[in-house]
């Protein structure tokens, strides 16, 4: 059986903000990758960059019943589309 060395990441997305998340996974990911390790995890919704709380029914504090509020627009605009298969 094969070893696979495993970084598990502990850090926080930039809020709002994709690409610099995305820029932030590719440094984490770069400096794991330079102590050995083959695998690297990150929290989960770490790319999205903010939880999806509206999934969950869930409604933020800045978020009307009817909808609307900015933080919640700009929450949709970095969750982003996957770019493909798991």
């Amino acid at each position: 059986m094969a070893t696979v060395r495993v970084a598990a990441v502990q850090a926080s997305y930039v809020l709002m903000d994709q690409q610099a998340t995305l820029d932030k996974v590719a440094e984490l990911t770069g400096k794991a990758a330079g102590q050995g390790a083959q695998l690297v995890a990150f929290p989960e919704v770490f790319i999205p960059g903010t939880p999806r709380a509206s999934r969950c029914g869930w409604r933020p504090p800045w978020r009307s019943a009817t909808g609307g509020g900015e933080p919640v627009g700009l929450q949709t605009k970095t969750a982003g589309e996957p770019a493909g298969p798991a």
